[in-house]
């Protein structure tokens, strides 16, 4: 299919989530949705979605209409094919702690979102994209895969010894290829970091790998007129983190670097997102003078407050690319990220400056010190750091999706 006498495509998104919030997959997952939708694409959704089932009046439906959530998907009303949530003891417990569900499969539901599709896209290993890949396959249709679970998120939670244990990972990665992963002649990944990790751990036997950013969506730019000032002029310096608050994302550095701050009495702290360690962050912060603020915010609420807040950290020693971090820098705030060996979002760092020793208050302490000291110098690369998320954009990165999706297609045709 030559790139003249490429069609629209119809292509099925399989997901165990679509509607949660407070999580970076689903965030991808819609964003790309409504991107290749916007180029001329039709794209289903096959999910998990207990809430839609019951909105639609019919426990047995499984092609609903529902609304979509969130910021960068249209409004209009789309095709879903809806799967109950598949119910784990203890697994649940765990996974909704931070914000995952799983869908079961239904082979039926699947076998119906798949008629007359061009490919099948997965974006999680789990049940029903297993069994997801099964029907495809029998139906003749070509299959890819996105990498969105790095196994340091699985072992971080499940145990603190298992923290930084490359066996443990490297575990993880073997059994996550040997049960779905091996399956694919394309793997999406986030980040060439992730790239990397699969390369090292043997998934390129097979599989063509794509680097293609979850993209930040337009809404993220600075405000307009730039409101920032300097900042101990207005009376505090306030600094965000958003993400899943959890063990690998390490917020309680912050915490502590804040308290080896010359500034302390100056600074607040906002940590965006929900977690099981929402407690332990709450006590530990109510030592400093301005205890830390902990609240999910709507995308609206995010926005506002990246644009009112003066620094942007980022403390997680695991991370496959962090949204978050992409989408603070898109509204000009200046970053400080943790260099970790487990972590990509290293590469949004400019410079120097704007990375910190992993798991080092102290260090974290004294940048966070450098850019207070140095307003005329942050607010200079607010502006750098705003257009260096531009190569970002979900236009491009919905293009790359396209790009590999068609080859796809053109391989299984060949």
């Amino acid at each position: 299919m030559g790139s003249s006498e490429r069609r629209p495509l119809t292509i099925v998104f399989v997901t165990d989530m679509f509607d949660v919030e407070k999580n970076g997959i689903v965030t991808s997952a819609r964003r790309m949705c409504a991107q290749l939708r916007s180029q001329g694409h039709t794209v289903r959704v096959v999910s998990a979605g207990t809430k839609n089932i019951a909105a639609s009046g019919d426990e047995d439906s499984t092609k609903v209409h529902v609304r979509q959530l969130g910021d960068d998907v249209d409004d209009d009303l789309e095709d879903r094919y809806v799967v109950r949530e598949l119910h784990i003891p203890v697994v649940n417990r765990f996974a909704k702690k931070q914000s995952f569900v799983f869908g079961t499969p239904k082979i039926s539901t699947l076998r119906e979102a798949f008629e007359d599709a061009d490919v099948v896209h997965f974006f999680m290993p789990m049940m029903l994209e297993q069994v997801g890949v099964r029907v495809a396959k029998r139906m003749g249709l070509p299959v890819t895969a996105a990498f969105h679970i790095q196994p340091e998120n699985i072992t971080y939670n499940i145990s603190p010894r298992l923290q930084g244990v490359d066996w443990a990972a490297n575990r993880v990665y073997k059994v996550l290829y040997e049960i779905f992963y091996d399956s694919f002649p394309f793997i999406h990944c986030p980040t060439e970091f992730i790239k990397e990790q699969l390369v090292a751990n043997g998934y390129d036997k097979h599989a063509e790998f794509v680097v293609i950013s979850n993209g930040v969506g337009d809404r993220f730019h600075p405000p307009v007129p730039d409101r920032r000032v300097f900042p101990l002029y207005k009376g505090t310096f306030d600094i965000l983190m958003v993400g899943r608050l959890s063990p690998e994302k390490n917020q309680k550095v912050l915490i502590r670097a804040v308290q080896l701050s010359r500034y302390a009495e100056y600074i607040r702290i906002f940590f965006a997102g929900g977690g099981a360690d929402r407690k332990m962050l709450q006590s530990m912060g109510s030592v400093l003078p301005h205890p830390p603020s902990i609240h999910y915010y709507s995308q609206d609420e995010l926005l506002k407050l990246m644009h009112s807040c003066d620094l942007y950290v980022h403390t997680a020693s695991v991370e496959i690319e962090a949204i978050s971090c992409l989408e603070a820098v898109a509204t000009g705030l200046v970053p400080l990220i943790a260099n970790s060996p487990k972590s990509a979002t290293r590469q949004f760092a400019l410079d120097e400056r704007s990375l910190f020793i992993n798991n080092d208050p102290r260090d974290l302490a004294r940048q966070i010190d450098y850019w207070i000291e140095h307003p005329v110098q942050r607010i200079q690369m607010s502006k750098v750091y705003a257009e260096s998320a531009n190569g970002y954009r979900m236009a491009e990165c919905g293009r790359k999706m396209e790009e590999m999706l068609y080859a796809a297609v053109e391989q299984h045709q060949r």
